[in-house]
């Protein structure tokens, strides 16, 4: 009668093994309305001579409604063409064509590994995105702008005095 083989009887150190091309699913992006959406640094595992790098040259990025399913919706959910993504050629950053006028709030981003047209089933979840408005934007970049009770922005200014 043949033994099965137990954990002991492997002696030899194989190295590792490591699935490539798997983006983090929970992680959480941010574009803007009324500006181009580009997301930078997609966080995922694909080896290159041993050193994570990011996701599989040529791969895109479809945005999908946040109550969808990856792999099963097409719909842009108001993006339009902006709903997928160019082919990424670094692995790490993805740029979606022209200026989002979608409504500001959450989506689904799925994830198409490889060389996919804009009609492939992106079945993988990529991730979450928050598309906020265009006056996020501003404060994103000028935070020390001050709102006033009647919608006024004001800015912090300091001249000297003659």
């Amino acid at each position: 009668a043949e033994q099965a083989c137990g954990p002991l009887d492997y002696v030899f150190d194989m190295g590792s093994l490591a699935v490539l091309g798997a983006p983090m699913p929970n992680t959480q992006y941010v574009c803007y309305r009324r500006r181009e959406c580009e997301i930078s640094g997609l966080e995922g595992v694909v080896l290159d001579e041993g050193v994570a790098t990011g996701l599989a040259v040529g791969s895109r990025l479809r945005i999908i409604g946040v109550n969808q399913t990856c792999g099963n919706s097409t719909e842009s959910n108001g993006w339009g063409e902006s709903a997928v993504s160019g082919p990424t050629s670094t692995g790490r950053s993805f740029s979606f064509p022209g200026v989002v006028f979608a409504e500001p709030g959450s989506y689904r981003l799925c994830y198409c590994p490889g060389s996919c047209d804009v009609d492939a089933p992106f079945e993988i979840q990529a991730g979450n995105l928050r598309l906020e408005t265009y006056r996020d934007y501003w404060y994103s970049i000028y935070p020390d702008w001050v709102e006033d009770d009647i919608g006024w922005r004001s800015i912090p200014v300091a001249a000297p005095l003659p």
